[in-house]
């Protein structure tokens, strides 16, 4: 999930499975390009081994609505890329009741 917040851009994943990862990365591009990106992350986010929960504030973006792209990168050095990912604006979801006559 990736949302606007007041002093950046706040990035949130999960991880059901960590097998032979050793971390991540994050890509930013103010383009929906992936050879626009640039590196958001200042190191390699620490895979934690296990099944975990994840975020990264990218506060070079505040006022921004980049694109981007996670990397997990393998114990191996293998990269695997996912997205693009773009700033999700705030919705709203009303529920109604079920009504029976």
């Amino acid at each position: 999930m990736v949302t606007p917040q007041s002093n950046g851009v706040l990035l949130q994943w999960k991880t059901a499975l960590e097998t032979d990862s050793f971390g991540f990365e994050i890509l930013r591009s103010m383009s929906s390009k992936r050879q626009d990106a640039v590196l958001a992350t200042s190191s390699t986010i620490p895979a934690q081994g296990h099944a975990a929960s994840y975020s990264f504030l990218d506060t070079a973006a505040q006022g921004q609505e980049p694109y981007y792209w996670l990397v997990e990168i393998a114990m191996d050095g293998t990269r695997t890329e996912y997205g693009p990912f773009a700033v999700k604006k705030a919705d709203y979801v009303v529920w109604l009741p079920g009504v029976l006559r």
